[in-house]
């Protein structure tokens, strides 16, 4: 019996292995068509039982009408923007109506690996985000995975779910979340000392920085203080603790790992992604376990210890009768489960808030007489000499609860600017419902998407909708600008709300508390183009700074700003 030469060997292991390689094409291709044609045709369905649709294309689905987007707006704009400008084109896309569908589905395939339902209409958002059958879409579970391995609770369900849920609410109870404003202080004020140092002297501007940058490092500092008791030192760190930075590049490797990708490859498949995020967590718990260990080695019974984590624990124990004194006395899913909800908490804390912060300040700067109304409160509270307020608040935190106005401007705030938005999965037995319409929609195999963008910015729900005024939320429940009722979801409803919306508020009260009356912060784009002068200058309704991003509202460019220090009340002119 001859055998092959080792040339002829050699051309029958290529042989082979593009053989292999043309059948997994093949394969992968057929599967991505199979996709597409299902979803095409599911689309084509819906459109034959009248339900109002957009125009949909066989091969791109409704992908020209986001490229439009892209093309009437930045082209990193948030896609929580789509909202509105939907309903502003709505004679374009749905000649045959005068505003926008209550319910629109939407086909973004590759994009979204599943096409989502869009509800524009308030009542039937708010039953699909209180239901309980409902599950958070698997979109949301696919993003935070190389994060916390599904153990998490923003992703999980069932029981799972229930159990670390229930574990956090204490924590993070507004009674719960009081205390710990003598701690949250500190960091407060190590921002405001910030702030200062950038101030030109004399009461003159300083140089331009981003505001974000500054609230990013402020709020990672406040949510791991409230989360374990220990201090970060972000805002103090000339080049960033290892901890920030391994969260930083996990987020560019969820993001990496879109949706796209997951079209043709397993999340983390690639090896490259595998090891950066095997090596970001373990930095992370690197530096989170000390302090889970600390805390499990003091005790839960440990009456000064208030924090997230702590909390938490002490719903563990009393819910179980078992003993929590290091994280290997716990099964192996609830030790995974307290790392994984600490990353989570870290991300969630930090992501949004920063954010929210520099969306304040920014509706401050336009609209000075909100500002005004807001120091004169602060005054009325804490005296005019602010640099006392932090001592005030340390001997009394409930004065927090006393500032009516303040949580106005808050609330207002959050209103036009939505920190995130709520997806969930829908289920062959449950339909969307509009009242005063017989059509049921369906939701089987859709992502249901709150259009937050635009209802919380409709001018059915919402008087003067793209005006800041705060007072809508002191007035008479039967006064016109009242909010009516659940047409304000920033944070959610329902048992899956945002649980740290109550730490988020209370951060940007005290943010407002310490610096609004020594500082005056604007925006200083000519500083910033003179830095940057072959950056694009985009602008949305001839603002520079809008919401862009690919998740969470973030301003554009992060908020490019200088500062001055305010003259105190009632000092002497120079």
């Amino acid at each position: 019996m001859s055998s092959l030469s080792l040339p002829d060997a050699a051309k029958a292991s290529w042989g082979f292995l593009w053989r292999l390689v043309a059948a997994l094409s093949i394969y992968a291709l057929s599967k991505f068509v199979l996709r597409a044609f299902t979803i095409r045709t599911r689309f084509r369905q819906l459109a034959s039982t009248g339900i109002p649709m957009l125009p949909h294309s066989w091969l791109l689905g409704h992908l020209p009408i986001v490229a439009q987007l892209k093309k009437d707006l930045p082209p990193d704009i948030s896609f929580i923007l789509f909202h509105g400008w939907l309903a502003s084109n709505v004679k374009k896309y749905f000649p045959d109506l005068t505003e926008v569908p209550p319910v629109v589905y939407l086909d973004m395939w590759p994009f979204l690996k599943d096409p989502v339902v869009v509800v524009f209409d308030a009542t039937a958002s708010a039953d699909f985000m209180s239901s309980r059958t409902l599950q958070k879409h698997p979109i949301t579970k696919d993003f935070l995975r190389p994060l916390t391995e599904g153990l998490d609770i923003l992703s999980s369900h069932g029981e799972l779910w229930k159990k670390w849920r229930s574990a956090f609410n204490p924590g993070f109870s507004p009674r719960n979340i009081i205390s710990l404003i003598p701690e949250l202080l500190y960091e407060m004020q190590v921002f405001s000392d910030n702030l200062e140092k950038r101030a030109g002297k004399d009461g003159a501007w300083g140089s331009v920085f981003q505001l974000q940058a500054d609230t990013t490092n402020l709020t990672l500092d406040v949510i791991f203080r409230a989360s374990v008791g220990n201090q970060l030192g972000e805002q103090s760190s000339v080049s960033g603790s290892p901890l920030k930075l391994a969260l930083l590049d996990q987020i560019h490797e969820m993001e990496a790992g879109g949706d796209v990708a997951r079209s043709f490859f397993k999340a983390g498949f690639l090896p490259w992604r595998r090891r950066a995020v095997a090596r970001n967590n373990r930095i992370m718990e690197g530096q989170l376990l000390p302090d889970i260990e600390k805390t499990m080695t003091t005790g839960t019974s440990d009456k000064e210890k208030i924090t997230l984590l702590n909390q938490a624990l002490k719903s563990v124990e009393a819910a179980t009768g078992q003993k929590i004194n290091s994280i290997s006395s716990l099964d192996a899913i609830s030790s995974r489960s307290v790392i994984c909800n600490l990353k989570v908490l870290l991300l969630a804390g930090f992501e949004t808030t920063s954010g929210f912060i520099c969306w304040i300040f920014k509706e401050l700067q336009d609209n000075p007489g909100c500002m005004d109304k807001l120091r004169a409160e602060h005054d009325e509270v804490f005296g005019t000499d602010a640099d006392q307020a932090t001592r005030l608040l340390k001997q009394s935190p409930h004065l927090l609860n006393s500032l009516p106005y303040t949580n106005a401007v808050v609330k207002e705030v959050l209103r036009m600017y939505p920190l995130t938005f709520a997806i969930r999965e829908g289920t062959p037995d449950y339909f969307l419902r509009v009242p005063g319409s017989p059509i049921k929609y369906p939701t089987d195999k859709f992502g249901i998407w709150d259009a937050i963008g635009w209802t919380q910015r409709n001018p059915a729900l919402w008087p003067e909708p793209d005006s800041f005024i705060p007072e809508r939320w002191l007035v008479a429940q039967d006064h016109h600008l009242h909010p009516r009722k659940d047409a304000f979801r920033t944070f959610g409803l329902g048992q899956r709300n945002c649980i740290g919306q109550e730490l988020a508020t209370v951060e940007a009260k005290l943010a407002l508390i310490l610096c609004a009356r020594k500082f005056d912060i604007e925006e200083a784009w000519e500083k910033w183009d003179a830095q940057h002068p072959h950056d694009p200058k985009y602008t949305v309704r001839g603002q520079r700074l809008y919401p862009a991003g690919l998740g969470t509202m973030h301003p554009k460019d992060h908020m490019p700003v200088h500062v001055r220090l305010r003259k105190p009340k009632g000092a002497a002119a120079p």
